[in-house]
């Protein structure tokens, strides 16, 4: 161990002892060694700042936890505060974290709750309070929009007042007139969709004769009366407060709401009572409606004016023909249900959608198979029309009578396609129209449902087999159609015009930013198989299709249910 030397004890050896004594905490040169000088050895307050050098401490030589915050600067003490409040990283854009911001301080899309209604469509769970997002990417809310829920729980794309609440709805527009039964009523039975109130009428002085799509003005106002039946009670309707009016040709005459109230499934007539201005002159015909969706439900008239008489007509006379009624609309009450405005030809119309043998065990009966697929879920407008075509539709049914109806509905389905081969037999028009027709429509705010083009064939033994029928000559045209439709019906994203399959950046069905939504394939459903172009068959004659060009109530069936499937998953 290290000593100083004793005096007078170390005689001989104290340089050697004071050497050994000197070198615990010196070099050789005199100098401190490293680690010499401690914590323990300095006065306290002895080393001032100006003792120590510039950059001299580093964070190796301060002890961990030793800084503590009172020893900080107020302006570092501030930003730790801010820290200590701030949100983690990780809880950001996260299931119970919190929202970010895109490059506009707005929520993004993806981060909208399921309450928030977005311009094209939304999910709200519930009624009551909503959020709505505008056009514009802007949040505005508190405003209450009561029962306004389709099937599946969403708020409908045009949320309107009033819609068709009693079966299909569907303008008159075949060429059937009659200039003999002048001052008649007809009484006509509907089952509502749905529980709904303030119920009213369209009346319709339309007539369509030929196949291009032209309104005939039959040249006559029709004066009419109308009232509604309903548990023994018949109630008048009004026209802008006047109780009989004339509906001039080619136009349409909107009931005043009737203040009743009908449960859902509740069965009612409608009566109409119309007279020619003068002997002989023409009301229009032709409603496809066929009676109700209801087996056992059928239309009748009556000569006279007995449509303020209560109860049951006296004597009926059936009939499949109903004039002038365009829709029966009405304000749903409770969840709203969506509606579907349907375009296409007489195939969508519902031609031949009745057995030819065998029996419909459906409950459903000639309605055609947009209104099957409903199955009184939701409303229809049904706007087809016989021969119609995509060209024919613009010039006319889109520019009169889709006018009126498209504002109730909610969703549009368009099936056209074989009367455009025999118009236009190039695939490349035909797709051109469609995206054009598909656009208007999403413009209006509507879901949209393209479909795929049934076949067409002639047969010696009336389609009861597949081996002895003949395809159509635009067969190759309506596959070429339906391949694209298949594969996403691609669209310039910049145009909107038809591109070919697999164009990079194409925009495909179901992307926010084309006009479609879903694709239904009806040729799917009733073709042997995919683009056979070979109608289906079980061995009955005209089972699956009437003519080769019309599904019979089997085909319709078929196309329903592939419908339906659709509509579910949307």
């Amino acid at each position: 161990m290290a000593r100083l030397p004793t005096p007078g004890q170390d005689s001989g050896v104290w340089g050697d002892i004071l050497n050994d004594y000197l070198s615990q905490t010196h070099t050789a040169s005199g100098g401190l060694k490293d680690n010499t000088v401690g914590a323990s050895q300095l006065q306290g307050g002895s080393v001032t700042s100006a003792a120590i050098a510039t950059d001299a401490v580093t964070g190796a030589a301060v002890q961990d936890g030793s800084v503590t915050r009172v020893k900080l600067t107020g302006s570092v003490q501030t930003s730790l505060d801010k820290a200590d409040d701030a949100i983690p990283t990780s809880q950001k854009g996260v299931a119970s974290g919190v929202a970010t911001l895109d490059g506009s301080s707005k929520l993004t899309i993806a981060q909208l709750p399921s309450l928030v209604v977005r311009e094209s469509a939304s999910a709200p769970p519930t009624t009551g309070q909503y959020l709505v997002k505008g056009s514009d990417g802007t949040v505005s809310g508190g405003a209450a929009i009561a029962g306004a829920l389709d099937r599946n729980g969403r708020v409908p794309v045009n949320a309107t007042p009033f819609c068709p609440i009693a079966g299909p709805s569907s303008p008159p527009r075949s060429n059937g007139a009659n200039s003999s039964a002048t001052g008649v009523t007809f009484r006509q039975p509907r089952v509502t969709d749905g529980s709904v109130a303030d119920v009213g009428i369209d009346i319709c002085q339309w007539n369509q004769t030929t196949n291009n799509g032209a309104d005939v003005v039959p040249g006559n106002g029709v004066i009419v009366r109308a009232a509604i039946e309903y548990s023994a009670v018949t109630y008048p309707l009004f026209f802008n407060g006047v109780r009989e009016v004339t509906v001039d040709a080619g136009a349409t005459r909107r009931s005043d709401p009737l203040p009743i109230v009908l449960p859902a499934g509740a069965t009612f007539y409608i009566r109409i009572w119309m007279n020619t201005v003068n002997t002989g002159e023409l009301y229009t015909t032709g409603g496809s409606l066929n009676g109700d969706v209801t087996i056992g439900l059928t239309g009748s008239f009556a000569n006279g004016n007995s449509v303020d008489s209560t109860g049951a007509l006296g004597t009926l006379s059936p009939t499949a023909s109903f004039p002038l009624l365009g829709a029966v609309w009405g304000r749903q009450l409770g969840a709203r249900r969506p509606v579907y405005v349907v375009t296409g030809d007489s195939i969508t119309a519902g031609r031949d959608d009745a057995f030819s043998g065998g029996t419909d065990t459906t409950g459903r009966r000639s309605t055609g198979w947009m209104t099957r697929a409903a199955d009184g879920d939701f409303s229809v407008i049904n706007l087809a029309m016989s021969g119609g075509a995509v060209l024919y539709f613009k010039q006319w049914e889109y520019r009169k009578r889709s006018s009126t109806y498209l504002s109730m509905a909610t969703h549009a389905v368009v099936a056209h396609g074989v009367n455009d081969f025999a118009t236009d037999p190039s695939a490349a028009n035909l797709r051109a129209s469609l995206a054009t027709l598909w656009l208007e429509l999403a413009n209006r705010g509507l879901q949209v449902i393209a479909c795929t083009i049934t076949p067409k064939t002639t047969s010696t033994d009336s389609w009861a087999t597949t081996g002895n029928q003949t395809k159509h000559a635009n067969e190759a045209t309506r596959i070429a159609v339906n391949d694209w439709l298949r594969d996403g019906a691609a669209l310039d994203p910049a145009t909107l015009a038809p591109v070919a399959t697999g164009t990079p950046g194409a925009l495909t069905i179901g992307n926010d930013a084309h006009p479609v939504v879903a694709l239904n394939d009806n040729a799917d459903a009733v073709e042997t198989a995919r683009n056979s172009g070979i109608w289906k068959v079980d061995g009955t004659a005209l089972w699956y299709t009437t003519d080769g060009t019309h599904p019979a109530a089997a085909g319709h069936l078929a196309m329903a249910a592939s419908m339906r499937a659709v509509i579910d998953a949307l």
